[in-house]
């Protein structure tokens, strides 16, 4: 029986990979282009309550607050930490799905993503907040370079697909995502810690660029922990099922099963 060439071997193996990484370049597309059909509707915008909480605790808006305290290392902390949403995100989906043996947590991250994109989607529709560069009044948002490179590749100005979309803020919901999804694949109080630090680094993000309120933050980490929750009992329940599905997404380079 001759042995299959090396060359179709590797071709293979990235087909399969391909079409694996399909569902979850869908959902990523169908969060941001709803946040785009969602900006359509004729929908009452909101962000006094937001603001008066913040009022209540800290006498003033948090926004306020940090634009009254600005330094250049938060500055550039905040600009870099913020853009790493949602390239970091979609990376982190690509290592697992190409550089881990078996799949699950490829599928489990995959399934926690579209778990806290469907919530984020229905709440944005629901509740449209303007976030606090737009409320209030003498305040601009820090610069995202993200944006700012995407636009020069496409030599247009980028913009938000639907500004109003600042309750629950997904930056951190996400993180709460990518912390638990780490921390099951390594085990490790290292890695644990390391989600953790973002976790925090990006609820600072978000508020301090003037994209966030306290509020948003907090309903993005309910969001996330919803999300892991909401996964655990579905693999509670279907769990050899959709580890089943999810082995057909096994393998690495240099150790295929096909």
């Amino acid at each position: 029986m001759s042995k299959t060439s090396p060359l179709k071997t590797i071709g293979i193996f990235l087909c399969r990979k391909t079409l694996c990484a399909i569902p979850f370049l869908l959902v990523y597309i169908y969060y941001e282009y709803s946040r785009a059909v969602i900006a359509h509707f004729d929908k009452t915008v909101t962000y006094s309550f937001l603001i008066g909480f913040e009022e209540k605790i800290f006498h003033e808006p948090l926004t306020l607050f940090f634009l009254s305290h600005r330094n250049m290392l938060a500055d550039y902390l905040s600009i870099i930490v913020y853009a790493l949403h949602p390239a970091y995100i979609v990376l982190y989906a690509l290592i697992l799905l190409f550089f881990t043996r078996d799949g699950r947590e490829y599928a489990r991250f995959t399934i926690e993503f579209t778990i806290a994109s469907a919530i984020g989607v229905t709440v944005f529709y629901l509740v449209p907040v303007a976030p606090p560069w737009i409320a209030i009044p003498g305040v601009t948002r820090l610069p995202n370079p993200l944006v700012m490179a995407t636009s020069a590749l496409l030599h247009r100005q980028y913009y938000d697909p639907n500004p109003y979309a600042a309750l629950p803020s997904l930056h951190v919901g996400l993180t709460v995502v990518f912390t638990a999804s780490i921390y099951r694949l390594t085990g490790s109080r290292r890695a644990l810690y390391t989600g953790l630090i973002l976790s925090i680094l990006m609820s600072f993000a978000v508020l301090y660029t003037g994209n966030h309120y306290l509020l948003d933050v907090i309903a993005g980490y309910l969001v996330g922990a919803t999300a892991v929750w909401g996964t655990g009992l579905l693999y509670r329940k279907y769990g050899r099922a959709l580890d089943r599905l999810a082995a057909r997404c096994g393998g690495i380079i240099g150790s295929m099963s096909l």
